[in-house]
């Protein structure tokens, strides 16, 4: 692929969700599919933010995804189930938490959340650190909780909180350091501040785990970890540059963005379904790389870097 600018790569993969937005409808068939509820969760985060940071050359996709959000949202089949299933009512809500980082409430969700009240913590309270991270996180950014969480004791109790030795640290275990870091940077819009992790090891910890595995090809994880050093600001290493440069290499001239090296040089004939399923994740973390790269690098303003 040829190269592009960061904010062309963006509107490239806008162009390939917007082409495909029929897969991330949550509702097929007239009830919840659980792999659609998944892939709108994480199109609602994309959105969130590049909705917040208000790109001009952005504005026509990014409102396309916005009536596609309320549409869904407002669809009766799905904007029930967190009251048909309150014990999963987070992960109904998940999307309408990130629309709701964007100051725009529906009546529906918010009696939703009246009516959960005082029960949402206790659903939410048997779960894995950092997924409790996770949503402590998600309910702050929507303004659901007035406080800001204590970042310091949520994130001691995750894998992050222990600064494991990389070798150590298969896909599940590093895609746990990655989340966590999202939501305790708030993907570089806020610093880490976490008093008790040296930046300077967690920087070497990442830029270890980023040589494996590009080493091995894994693209998906790959753009997550260059997102974390986006949030960290430590994009001007070597190994940084030289990961971005192959990352953006990966990018296929469509928009998307497969999840790993293509070993088979023969052609496979897959359906739109399976290419989507397939790529519509990485796709989103190539987004979400573009966003936070000129984010950090603008220090918050990136249209004084984008013209």
């Amino acid at each position: 692929m040829k190269e592009y600018t960061k904010i062309k790569l963006i509107q490239l993969s806008l162009d390939w969700i917007i082409d495909n937005l029929d897969m991330f409808c949550p509702v097929q068939e007239n009830k919840v599919n659980q792999f659609n509820l998944k892939a709108f969760a994480e199109l609602s985060m994309a959105y969130a933010y590049l909705s917040e940071c208000g790109i001009p050359q952005l504005n026509k996709q990014v409102d396309i995804l916005s009536n596609f959000m309320l549409k869904n949202l407002n669809n009766r089949n799905f904007a029930q189930m967190p009251r048909r299933i309150p014990t999963d009512a987070y992960n109904y809500l998940f999307p309408y938490f990130m629309l709701r980082t964007t100051d725009c409430q529906l009546p529906y969700y918010e009696e939703t959340l009246q009516k959960l009240g005082k029960w949402m913590n206790p659903l939410m309270s048997e779960i894995i650190p950092y997924r409790k991270l996770e949503q402590e996180f998600m309910l702050w950014k929507a303004k659901y909780y007035h406080d800001e969480p204590d970042w310091e004791l949520l994130s001691k109790k995750t894998l992050l909180g222990y600064m494991p030795c990389p070798l150590y640290l298969e896909e599940d275990r590093t895609y746990a350091i990655t989340h966590a870091l999202f939501y305790l940077t708030d993907l570089g819009k806020k610093p880490l501040g976490l008093q008790y992790i040296d930046e300077k090891e967690l920087t070497t910890l990442l830029e270890y785990l980023l040589v494996h595995y590009l080493r091995i090809g894994n693209w998906d994880i790959v753009g997550e970890l260059l997102i974390n050093l986006n949030s960290l600001n430590q994009f001007d290493s070597y190994i940084y540059k030289e990961a971005a440069k192959v990352f953006e290499s990966n990018w296929l001239d469509n928009g998307s963005i497969p999840p790993k090296r293509i070993i088979n040089k023969e052609p496979i004939q897959e359906s739109r379904e399976e290419k989507f399923k397939e790529r519509y994740h990485t796709t989103l973390v190539g987004i979400l790389y573009c966003f936070t790269y000129l984010n950090n690098k603008s220090g918050g303003d990136i249209n004084a870097i984008v013209v």
